[in-house]
């Protein structure tokens, strides 16, 4: 086995986790759970449940309780639709625009992705 190529292996699969979620936050579909879409007064989107220190995710302040409503104009309906729209996502953009809804206000997020 080649060690170079494990490194390299490893890099990419933590560049890949995250730009696309898998480090950067936790995420529940609003409409599984049956408090939510009062609370919100909607049944899409999904709730950011943890953001993980470091992350590119902190560092553009999204926040634990804020709902993703759209990722670069792509309207988010549930988790599934949610990763979707992240891995369709070009990292050569560097960036990716989430509309959020936070305490009643739609406000948009700019999240700057690490370089590849």
């Amino acid at each position: 086995v080649n060690i170079e190529v494990v490194r390299k292996l490893k890099g990419l699969i933590t560049y890949l986790r995250q730009i696309y979620g898998a480090e950067t936050f936790l995420t529940k579909d609003l409409r599984n759970n049956f408090l939510w879409p009062q609370r919100y007064e909607r049944n899409t989107g999904v709730v950011i449940m943890e953001v993980m220190d470091g992350s590119p995710a902190f560092a553009a302040n999204v926040l634990q309780g804020d709902v993703v409503l759209e990722v670069n104009g792509a309207a988010v309906i549930d988790r599934t639709q949610f990763q979707g729209a992240l891995t369709s996502a070009s990292a050569k953009e560097g960036t990716l625009t989430f509309k959020i809804l936070r305490n009643g206000t739609e406000k948009l997020v700019v999240v700057n992705l690490p370089p590849p």
